[in-house]
């Protein structure tokens, strides 16, 4: 959670009259209906996508949850401050009676995703004890490894410098121990190799989604192939063509800088941040340009081609990981790994000076990197890959976050030890109210879209509409015997030094993938030779699973489905009635799960296959994207 802003103390006149609270809540009424015209007004502004004719924008861009709280707790809250002005100020106010608790002290602890963590810490710690001398003549199960490090990785004990040391080590087996590079460096001719190494290493491929297809038999002899295959762009600020106009570019540029300000103070550092900020909108820019029905033609392999051997291939194997976690599956984006990566990130902006390109990558290590470090929370805030920093738990957070890397979908199982009531009847009576509210209002903010034709309007209803909601993933049903026979082999992880952790469970845990994709391969002939058109990617399903300890939704475009936190589950366990002040909190998860629906006939544009958006709708759909995750997404997450 963001921290408080400052208070603004010009509201204290207003709190001793209650007719001027009665008119000032007039106004801010006026003003508010007054929205659609002055958006009109001013349209002309904003941009080629903006039309100020029923502008849908102010529906759920404004500030109207903040006044929703302050008229249902009344006195209960600080009236000195204004809750537009400090919302979380307003909401975190000592004076919340009903529970009896600053909520400044412990923000949104028992109603977010950090209910999960430290439930799970609790659990871990009292498990440790339970039957120590089981535990211990146990530890080669999965479960029992999961529970015993993050007991003893959350402890001030196992909090060490080594995790510093161990990103030099890992900068330089990368390669990079001298970045950033002020100047191009002597010998660095190896570009392209060394962003093979960080690649499969990392998964980075930060602009663009891939899918792996299936392609049917070249001959009536031959199997099935699969193809990786480049898609579009993935993150929010890719789809903006006005970065410079927009706070988007602010907000990012501040994020590159601090995480170049951890290894690099220098005089250049402006210099260093403007170059790997300009190679980001070079690149967005780049496939931005590219004809809406035509694929990325930058990277394709066929995986059914990758030699089997004893012999370990980062490059060719790296190409059948998703995540370092989980296996693929037909639809599910993959990160491309490839010895070539820069060298087709200098094609694209047209040839990148080589100190820019090693210094964008270094910083897309950090990036990666970042949440396993022990470095103060200011720069874990923003550069957490998991999700936003819950405050107070930070420790907790990179010690289950490293666990999911490694176990994947095995750490539910230990979850459900956790939290028995998972599949309460209760829980499921809550969560469908919350569904049924995002839906409502999903719903009305599509229908008053006037960046939608008519035909994309039922076209984005519908789909919509199919979509449901879930909090457990269907992979979450495999047994405990099953996942205990595939991760007996994983080495026990070093509590004292989360980065070594983390190689040494690539190594380890990627193996196994690559025996599944051998055992895949050789089986397809013969599947074929029965079966007709068999989809070979979907034989890899049985590694797969759905993050566990996401901290925002899932979204999963294959059914259609939107799988929530689990920290949302954990408030649903734990409030009793789920109190009208309640829903803006969690709505968002689900609402912007139901637009993450939505915002996919955008990105699959380029699948025939699939329902999409024309171009047009698309283009003018990243203005009100952009409005929706900024405004929206800082008012209420946790």
């Amino acid at each position: 959670m963001p921290p408080p802003r400052e208070r603004r103390t010009h509201m204290a006149a207003l709190v001793g009259s209650r007719a001027a609270k009665v008119g000032f809540s007039g106004a801010i009424l006026m003003v508010m209906l007054m929205m659609p015209v002055l958006a009109g007004l001013f349209s002309t502004k904003v941009g080629p996508w903006h039309s100020g004719k029923d502008d849908p924008s102010p529906y759920l861009c404004n500030d109207s949850v903040c006044h929703l709280e302050a008229h249902y707790f009344d006195q209960k809250l600080d009236e000195n401050v204004d809750p537009c002005e400090d919302y979380y100020g307003h909401v975190c106010s000592t004076i919340w009676e009903r529970l009896s608790v600053d909520l400044r002290t412990v923000p949104y602890l028992s109603q977010s995703p950090g209910f999960l963590y430290d439930g799970l810490r609790v659990f871990a710690d009292a498990y440790q004890h339970r039957d120590v001398d089981q535990v211990q003549q146990s530890r080669h199960h999965f479960g029992h490894k999961i529970l015993l490090f993050i007991a003893s990785c959350v402890q001030p004990a196992s909090r060490s410098l080594r995790e510093t040391d161990s990103l030099g080590s890992v900068l330089k087996y990368l390669d990079l121990e001298g970045w950033p590079y002020d100047s191009t460096p002597r010998g660095r001719k190896d570009v392209a190799q060394i962003a093979g190494k960080v690649a499969g290493a990392l998964a980075l491929f930060p602009l663009v989604r891939t899918t792996l297809e299936s392609l049917p038999p070249s001959g009536s002899k031959q199997p099935p192939e699969l193809l990786l295959v480049l898609g579009q762009p993935t993150l929010p600020l890719e789809r903006h063509r006005h970065l410079d106009e927009s706070r988007a570019m602010d907000w990012y540029r501040d994020l590159v800088a601090r995480a170049v300000r951890l290894f690099y103070t220098g005089r250049d550092h402006e210099s260093i941040v403007s170059a790997i900020v300009g190679l980001e909108r070079q690149l967005a820019q780049a496939l931005e340009s590219i004809p809406s029905r035509k694929r990325l033609p930058l990277f394709k392999m066929s995986l059914a081609s990758i030699p089997s051997g004893d012999r370990w291939d980062w490059v060719a194997f790296a190409n059948a990981v998703l995540k370092g976690s989980a296996a693929l599956s037909s639809s599910q984006r993959v990160a491309v790994r490839s010895m070539l990566f820069l060298q087709r990130l200098a094609r694209i902006t047209h040839g990148a000076p080589t100190a820019v390109l090693l210094n964008y990558l270094g910083y897309r290590v950090l990036l990666a990197m970042s949440p396993l470090l022990p470095t103060s929370a200011e720069f874990l805030v923003p550069l957490s890959v998991e999700g936003r920093r819950i405050a107070g738990l930070d420790r907790v957070q990179a010690c289950v976050q490293l666990v999911e890397k490694v176990f994947g979908s095995a750490l539910t199982v230990v979850l459900r030890h956790a939290n028995p009531s998972l599949h309460h009847p209760d829980t499921q009576h809550k969560l469908a109210g919350l569904v049924a509210r995002a839906n409502r209002s999903i719903r009305r903010y599509i229908k008053q879209a006037s960046w939608l034709s008519g035909e994309d309007l039922n076209l984005t209803l519908n789909h919509v509409s199919g979509a449901s909601v879930a909090l457990l993933s269907p992979y979450d049903a495999l047994s405990e015997e099953d996942m205990n026979q595939y991760f007996v082999d994983v080495p026990m992880l070093n509590e004292h030094s989360l980065l070594e952790s983390y190689f040494h469970m690539k190594t380890s845990v990627q193996r196994k993938y690559w025996a599944v994709l051998q055992r895949t391969q050789n089986s397809a002939p013969a599947v074929a030779m029965n079966v007709s058109g068999i989809d070979v990617a979907a034989r890899l399903r049985e590694l797969e699973g759905v993050s566990s300890m996401d901290t925002s939704y899932k979204y999963d475009p294959t059914s259609n489905r939107v799988f929530l936190p689990y920290g949302v589950m954990g408030f649903l366990l734990h409030v009793k009635d789920v109190l009208p002040i309640h829903v803006p909190r969690f709505l968002h998860y689900v609402v912007r799960g139901l637009f993450a629906a939505v915002t996919d006939l955008q990105a699959t544009h380029d699948d025939v296959r699939r329902p999409s958006w024309s171009r047009a709708t698309a283009l003018r759909f990243a203005h009100r994207s952009w409005c929706f995750l900024r405004q929206y997404t800082e008012a209420l997450s946790a």
